[in-house]
């Protein structure tokens, strides 16, 4: 994690981050043009992100507590994937989707330090770019390869009472952020 503390101080610190994405989604694959088959899709999908942010300290030496965040939230899109058949075994493309970022919100467990809050995040776009590649091993298992890049942003919220056992301590936000993810996704798929 490389952000601020609700004071603006810059720090860096160790997450440990847990994803749960289910989505569904339905589309049209059109007629093989030469060795590419274009599809079109649209889907939707729910989302939770938990995020916990160890202690550390700032450069001048202060601590600084940690916090478990989980974000969840909607999500529309529309996309599109190209797939290029290299041969009857092995194919690779191209999947592009924008996505709509609807009812975001954000739950803050403060470890103890201040009582846990709820906020709501602003609705923005995201972006799903992937390079899936697949080789049937024979007819029923398909090894699949699927390096990706994402990129989604939250709007910042509005300001809420922070409070310690109740009573008021101060005010709380969420600022504007965004997230960028990059990984490769490895599998096996199976037909029966």
């Amino acid at each position: 994690y490389t952000g601020q503390t609700s004071g603006g101080v810059p720090i860096t610190t160790t997450t440990n981050q847990q994803v749960t994405d289910a989505e569904l989604r339905a589309g049209y694959r059109f007629a093989l043009i030469s060795q590419i088959e274009p599809t079109l899709y649209f889907g939707a999908g729910r989302h939770e992100w938990r995020r916990n942010i160890y202690p550390t300290r700032t450069a001048g030496g202060t601590a600084v507590g940690g916090l478990l965040e989980t974000y969840d939230w909607w999500q529309v899109f529309l996309g599109t994937r190209l797939t290029h058949r290299q041969t009857n075994a092995f194919t690779w493309g191209m999947d592009l989707r924008v996505a709509r970022i609807i009812a975001p919100e954000i739950k803050v467990d403060f470890l103890g330090a201040y009582d846990n809050m709820q906020l709501k995040l602003g609705e923005r776009w995201g972006y799903r770019l992937e390079f899936p590649m697949a080789y049937a091993m024979n007819t029923s298992t398909t090894l699949t390869l699927s390096p990706y890049l994402e990129q989604f942003s939250f709007g910042r919220s509005a300001s809420a009472p922070l409070t310690s056992h109740g009573a008021a301590v101060g005010t709380a936000l969420e600022p504007d952020s965004t997230s960028s993810r990059y990984g490769i996704w490895l599998g096996i798929r199976r037909a029966y």
